[in-house]
């Protein structure tokens, strides 16, 4: 077996250790409880309205999906920098495997998110879901170094000791 294909064999199996583990401790919330967690203060504006609106049309069904992210896009051409509809968008980005999008919303986030634990996780997702490990590694570590609920923090030292391990 080659080392490049080793290489490609091991980060896909941590990609898929890494996704059953936050599966099972739920640290990426669905639509419902991203909607919920988003807004920042106790005024919601309109825009974070909005993408409450969008979220809560894609958990129904009510809506087909892109006029819900068509929706979620609209407040990122009004405000570039949401926090809710950039979080949402990486997060339906990460979950229907388009790494590239959501690498691109998590890494906005970080530049205005330096403390957001879900943010760091995330974008650490995204990155080894585009086979740079190297970069979610970066993340992790950074992650640790922010306050963390203890079964978190051991699942982020396990998934670093294991991607540290296939290097």
């Amino acid at each position: 077996m080659s080392k490049s294909f080793r290489y490609i064999l091991i980060s896909l199996i941590a990609v898929v250790a890494l996704g059953a583990y936050l599966l099972r401790a739920d640290r990426y919330p669905d639509a419902k409880s991203i909607k919920e967690s988003h807004v920042k203060n106790d005024s919601v504006n309109p825009l974070d309205q909005k993408v409450e609106e969008a979220l809560t049309l894609l958990q129904s069904g009510d809506a087909p999906p892109m006029t819900a992210i068509g929706m979620i896009l609209s407040v990122l051409d009004e405000d570039p920098d949401h926090y809710s509809a950039l979080l949402s968008l990486g997060l339906l980005s990460l979950q229907t495997g388009q790494y590239e999008n959501a690498v691109m919303r998590f890494e906005r986030l970080l530049l205005q998110e330096q403390e957001n634990p879900r943010v760091f996780d995330a974008a650490a997702a995204a990155y080894l879901g585009v086979g740079d490990t190297i970069m979610a590694l970066e993340l992790y570590h950074k992650m640790l170094n922010l306050e963390l609920e203890q079964e978190v923090r051991e699942g982020v030292e396990e998934t670093v000791t294991s991607l540290e391990k296939n290097l």
